[in-house]
């Protein structure tokens, strides 16, 4: 029957049990992760809630602060990455000051950050409460945070999560009938990538970000598409979105960071559209049907 067939080719395919490895290696090493929680942005005006950033609008050197709890997980390296917009101040770990080696220009730098690395502050899987207190220089205020392990034991997850994820493609690329050199060009590119993403926050370079993830959060809060003009991207085709949104919830089920997920989907999309493209030039150089 066909059915069955089809059923059993799908078994025996291992690109399945390559994505199954891939998300049990996601799952077992996002629950070691450092995570941040109960963060609020607190202004004289009231609270706000937020996972990993937030961003609000507010006077010209108007203060605020923003806290925070750090939950280190089984790890027992990590380091905090701070985005400040656009001024961080001073900061408090458990009621006490602290300051960290960075100072001057990179506490405001709003576009790459600076990193605290303060393992010695906080026991392995204890609860840490940091305060930062912050100044706007201008335009929206808020902040950026992600908790990243820096143990070995989470490298090695990284190490065999990439070398599956290689894999995965290597296969795809197999099925394809791609040639040899061509599909160690296009892993290279990916390998590129893969380095590009894993070393960069997702605010980086992201000028329009806040209107992407405005449209993201309207399908994952509401459930439906907006209206064109609900925020600046809303007029944009709505599929790219939807997947997102549905990410945005996988990588909250996993208990990592939703953003993060997102730009990890849009890692996953460029190998796709430059496998495929490369496919289709492939068949109009060579006289083929697309």
């Amino acid at each position: 029957m066909p059915l069955l067939r089809f059923l059993k080719s799908v078994l025996l395919a291992p690109e399945i049990y390559l994505a199954v490895l891939i998300g049990l290696v996601v799952l077992l090493e996002a629950g070691g992760e450092p995570k941040v929680e109960n963060a609020e942005l607190i202004r004289s005006t009231g609270k706000a809630q937020f996972t990993e950033r937030v961003s609000e609008p507010m006077g010209k050197n108007e203060k605020f602060s923003v806290e925070f709890d750090l939950v280190t997980g089984k790890l027992d390296a990590w380091e905090l990455r701070i985005i400040p917009d656009d001024c961080a101040v001073s900061f408090f770990v458990n009621g006490e000051k602290f300051m960290p080696k960075e100072k001057g220009k990179q506490l405001c730098d709003w576009n790459g950050g600076f990193k605290i690395d303060a393992s010695e502050l906080v026991e392995k899987g204890a609860e840490t409460h940091f305060i930062i207190n912050m100044e706007n220089k201008g335009g929206k205020g808020g902040v950026s945070v992600n908790a990243v392990s820096k143990a070995a034991a989470s490298k090695v997850w990284l190490a065999l999560g990439a070398l599956l994820l290689f894999a995965l493609f290597g296969c795809v690329l197999h099925r394809m009938r791609m040639p040899v050199p061509l599909s160690a060009a296009i892993l290279l590119a990916c390998l590129l990538h893969f380095s590009y993403t894993l070393d960069t926050a997702y605010t980086e370079r992201a000028h329009d970000l806040d209107a992407h993830i405005d449209y993201i959060g309207h399908i994952v809060k509401q459930g439906e598409f907006p209206e064109a003009d609900e925020c600046w991207a809303c007029y944009h085709p709505p599929v790219y979105y939807a997947v997102a949104a549905a990410t945005w919830k996988l990588g909250t089920w996993f208990g990592a960071s939703p953003e993060r997920a997102v730009q990890w989907l849009s890692f996953l999309l460029s190998f796709f559209m430059l496998a495929f493209g490369v496919q289709a030039l492939r068949s109009v150089l060579h006289g083929g049907p697309l």
